[in-house]
């Protein structure tokens, strides 16, 4: 083998690297985009129940509200319990708040999506890392490429 096709080789490798690192974090920023922007409605919901656990010698709490999503009446609450104290439900039943809803899983209520400005940050770093890389494997591939030949 040749000298180039040898330094090809050894090297080419890191390129393809940054480019597969550019790529995820691609994927990863679109990921949070779509769930920052897309992925939850929502809606007006009224505080029903409020479930209660003890852990580690302290009482967690986890609100169960009732909603309308796509014509139906939907009772969710968050996947986590919260170590904030909640107040009589008798007095919350009359308060409506604003949740939001997974659509995907409409009896999953989550918290309030985040901004959109980190996962496009995320996306603009992830392109110039994977372009940036793909300059560097242009020639290199070409050298190869010649080489062969």
């Amino acid at each position: 083998m040749s000298e180039n096709v040898m330094y090809a080789l050894m090297f080419g490798w890191i390129p393809l690297l940054f480019i597969g690192v550019g790529v995820a974090i691609v994927i990863q920023g679109g990921k949070q985009l779509y769930h920052s922007q897309f992925a939850y409605v929502k809606v007006m919901a009224r505080c029903v129940d409020v479930q209660e656990i003890q852990e580690e010698g302290r009482t967690l709490y986890r609100p169960v509200y009732e909603y309308m999503y796509n014509d139906q009446t939907i009772r969710g609450t968050k996947l986590d319990y919260e170590d904030s104290k909640y107040a009589d439900v008798s007095n919350m039943s009359t308060i409506l708040d604003v949740v939001y809803v997974d659509k995907k899983h409409p009896d999953i209520v989550v918290d309030a999506p985040g901004s959109a400005a980190p996962a496009i940050v995320k996306l603009v770093m992830g392109l110039i890392f994977t372009f940036t890389a793909l300059q560097f494997v242009g020639p290199v591939l070409m050298m190869l490429f010649l080489n062969i030949l």
